[in-house]
């Protein structure tokens, strides 16, 4: 081996690594949708690389359906827009908007409102947009967020049922317009509901509305006083398998919103800083804790979420080594913190592996804002496909 060159390894490498012109082209072209759904100005940079590579992206309309209007885009060419509207034929469309105040772009998407599946991004510049009389009859998902400091006009002349295909909602400390789509007429029966808000009478009122519908609920909320607690109706929520309570890092600990209801088909369970859930959540599939819970009444569990201090995780970890038989199905635990005893953490789930035949995967750094993503991989819940164009 001492006596073989380097450019002849180099040689032998290269003579069983196709070079890259030769990947087949429906390959290279979903290698490209992959990239472009992780970043919507990727399209841009990818056809400048070289004549082949452009023939395949105009080749591949859906790598031009995520439309990112933001600083950069909209400052260098309104064209930039047209480009993505024309190149993606009549797909539809997935909007990234961080800010807008060229009117010829706010006119443009207006004129494919009837394409528009998704509206991601700030809430004043989507308000620019979506305004009467136009009716976005195929927007299923709003996702906004705000600074929590103003009250906007913008939105004074909206009504919930310009978005009759509307089924996922998340408003992010934009409490102005959370309290206007609660008080809306024409609120479509909501199946997925992020929030994160100071004032939850607005929640509670979406919740009145959307109870029969909810399958998925995920709340961050500030200080709420027990008077405001109390005078909250008990609902029933028949279709609610997703429910994860926070609080703000602003909030003294365990004083996040109290869901108020009954969920019989509750699969997911994260209530941070809470030590009695308000729910029966015995026959959950997937768990997240932050404080001791009996482990022994979860015997269908198979996601276990950990947040709290890296000590406390690996306390839960060593539980489960040792009394092996404790949720039998367990196959994934994320931990909220990186631990610095990571390689004692794996070799206690090795040594339950090697005692009950079933191997648990083990993540770090999972955020609670990230649970859903995680709980639908793991527990293979298949996301809309209309929310990914």
């Amino acid at each position: 081996m001492a006596n073989i060159s380097t450019s002849a390894i180099h040689e032998e490498r290269e003579a069983y690594t196709p070079p890259i012109h030769r990947i087949p082209y429906d390959i290279l072209s979903a290698i490209f949708l992959d990239i472009c759904y992780k970043d919507a100005s990727t399209p841009l940079r990818l056809q400048a690389v070289c004549r082949s590579w452009r023939d395949i992206l105009l080749g591949t309309p859906l790598a031009w359906a995520r439309i990112p209007v933001g600083i950069n885009l909209e400052g260098r060419h309104y064209d930039l827009i047209c480009t993505y509207l024309e190149r993606s034929h009549n797909l539809p469309l997935h909007l990234h908007i961080d800010a807008l105040t060229d009117s010829r772009i706010i006119e443009k998407l207006r004129e494919s409102a009837d394409r528009v599946r998704c509206f991601q991004g700030r809430d004043r510049p989507i308000s620019r947009i979506i305004s009467p009389p136009l009716t976005f009859s195929n927007l299923e998902k709003l996702s906004m967020y705000g600074t929590r400091t103003y009250k906007d006009y913008l939105i004074a002349g909206w009504n919930m049922g310009m978005f009759p295909n509307l089924t996922s909602l998340d408003i992010c400390w934009s409490d102005e317009y959370l309290k206007f789509i609660s008080t809306s007429t024409g609120l479509p029966p909501l199946t997925e509901l992020v929030v994160s808000c100071e004032n939850t009478v607005a929640l509670d009122t979406i919740l009145d509305k959307c109870s029969q519908s909810l399958r998925l609920l995920h709340v961050t909320t500030v200080f709420q006083s027990p008077t405001e607690d109390r005078q909250r109706v008990l609902r029933v929520f028949p279709n609610l398998c997703y429910l994860n309570l926070g609080f703000h890092s602003s909030s003294p600990k365990g004083s996040s919103w109290s869901f108020n209801g009954l969920a019989p088909n509750l699969e997911f369970f994260y209530g941070e800083g809470i030590a009695v859930p308000p729910v029966d959540i015995y026959g959950v599939t997937a768990l997240g804790i932050d404080q001791q819970h009996d482990l022994s009444t979860f015997s269908k569990l198979k996601m276990l979420y950990i947040a709290g201090e890296p000590v406390f995780a690996l306390d839960v970890i060593r539980d489960l080594n040792d009394r092996p038989w404790l949720c039998p199905e367990l196959s994934q635990i994320s931990v909220e913190r990186h631990l610095e005893t990571i390689k004692e953490a794996a070799e206690l789930l090795n040594q339950r592996a090697k005692t009950t035949g079933r191997k648990v995967e083990m993540d770090f750094g999972v955020r609670r804002i990230n649970l859903l993503d995680q709980w639908r991989e793991t527990m293979n819940v298949d996301q809309p496909t209309s929310f990914v164009p």
